[in-house]
């Protein structure tokens, strides 16, 4: 099930009491941490509309927690379906500084 689904059903059925914090994990599949142009919304920002779901449900006052966020290191490795959410090892290191530089902007 699409996790915005998800949380909003849960929100629908009263866990809104039941819970501190929402734990997430913004992968980054192939994108940079602001591209936000996958019509699937396999991006790291998609946690964007996670938030927007608490807030429009009243728990804007509630912290999202990346669990665990990254990307595939491009290797020799045949990884099947998920090849193309490889990146280089370059952009897999500026996508790390992006997403810390993005924590220390307040984002979420």
């Amino acid at each position: 099930m699409d996790d915005r689904l998800y949380l909003q059903r849960m929100y629908d059925a009263g866990a809104a009491d039941y819970f501190d914090i929402l734990e997430a994990n913004p992968m980054g599949f192939a994108y940079s941490p602001d591209d936000t142009s996958d019509p699937h919304h396999f991006y790291f920002s998609r946690v964007t509309e996670l938030r927007d779901i608490m807030v429009a449900n009243g728990d804007g006052d509630k912290q999202v927690w990346a669990l665990e966020f990254g990307w595939l290191h491009d290797t020799d490795i045949d990884l099947g379906d998920f090849n193309w959410m490889k990146v280089s090892p370059q952009e897999q290191a500026d996508y790390l500084v992006r997403v810390y530089q993005k924590a220390l902007e307040g984002w979420l």
